[in-house]
């Protein structure tokens, strides 16, 4: 398990980079509203939260997909980002200005076309694909009705298994869950993922990559296996391959924390699978110290009282384990009848 999480850290533990911040016009010449809440370094550089995947965004072909964001306003902010990570002093020509962005639609996608003033005066288009949060505003919802947001989990994990990273990851998780067939305590599953960490304690990356397509053959919702397959992929020297595991891991970890990072109830981080919480503790250098099961209304929360293992620091993580539940209790329901 410790060179799992060594190779994990390693891929995963930052979530973000240092970029210059770069001030935008809009802005009266100080920092984008985008940037309120980042995290900044002495240099001046800010650590960006979102992962992305795509092409460099000069084409509708070459699209920047944003991991695991579905919310309108959260994709804004994503783009934004993106454009002043790669663009440093950049102007970016939103709503205010003419022609300052543009909606494409081609092939039943949607892209937000975003102009932008470079340093020199010139001027560029970058294009980001839309799909899935244009589906969740009102008129996307109108048009998409029966397409984008009632996609099915055999639909959605065909497209991923195919490399479509466009796809909503927090949809995938939603439909997995509500399968007639979804068992969170499955022995396949849960057993694994064992078989996963063991092989990595023993660096035997084959085993590791072959038991995490295993568990990837039957759920493709989690993104620990993905993360498994990622740092296998690294040992074993096939790049293609590995960042696209890794970018998948990203977006199922993105529809994992839309809600926040387990600080409290309202920013609960919903699982699908016990070992998640378990595997999310890791990566974050947490130990369990006790846990509790707390039902509020029609939800269902493990609390998590976690020791960091650097730091000695206690807290509380807070999950989301509604659907394992209401799972565990339909199943002991149907025992009874």
């Amino acid at each position: 398990m410790i060179r799992l999480l060594r190779g994990l850290a390693a891929l995963f533990g930052s979530r973000g980079r240092g970029v210059p911040g770069s001030p935008d016009a809009d802005s009266g010449g100080g920092r984008c509203p985008c940037m309120e809440g980042l995290e900044f370094r002495e240099d001046g550089a800010f650590l960006n939260p979102f992962s992305y995947a795509g092409g460099d965004g000069t084409g509708t072909s070459t699209a920047v997909i944003v991991l695991g964001i579905s919310e309108p306003m959260v994709f804004v902010r994503a783009l934004h980002l993106w454009l002043h990570e790669r663009l440093p002093g950049c102007q970016i020509l939103d709503g205010k200005h003419e022609d300052g962005v543009r909606m494409v639609e081609k092939d039943n996608r949607h892209y937000a076309a975003v102009s932008v003033r470079m340093e020199d005066g010139s001027r560029a288009e970058f294009f980001f694909d839309d799909t899935i949060a244009w589906s969740m505003t009102p008129a996307g919802r109108g048009a998409q009705r029966g397409s984008v947001g009632s996609e099915t989990y055999e639909e959605l994990a065909t497209k991923l298994a195919a490399g479509d990273l466009s796809i909503d990851f927090a949809r995938l998780r939603e439909s997995f869950a509500a399968r007639d067939g979804y068992d969170p305590y499955g022995e396949d599953s849960n057993r694994s993922m064992s078989k996963v960490n063991k092989a990595a304690e023993a660096g035997d990356w084959n085993s590791v990559l072959q038991h995490a397509e295993s568990f990837m053959r039957t759920c493709q919702a989690s993104p620990f296996p993905h993360m498994a397959a990622s740092v296998a992929l690294r040992h074993l020297g096939d790049q293609s391959l590995q960042a696209f595991h890794s970018a998948a891991a990203e977006g199922l970890l993105a529809a994992m924390l839309s809600a926040g990072n387990g600080s409290s109830r309202k920013a609960a981080i919903t699982v699908l699978f016990i070992f998640e919480e378990y595997e999310m503790l890791s990566i974050w250098g947490l130990d369990c110290v006790r846990q509790s099961l707390k039902k509020v209304g029609t939800r269902s929360y493990d609390i998590m009282d976690v020791r960091d293992v650097e730091t000695g620091q206690e807290r509380s993580v807070y999950f989301d384990v509604s659907r394992i539940v209401a799972s565990a209790d339909a199943r002991l329901g149907s025992l009874r009848r």
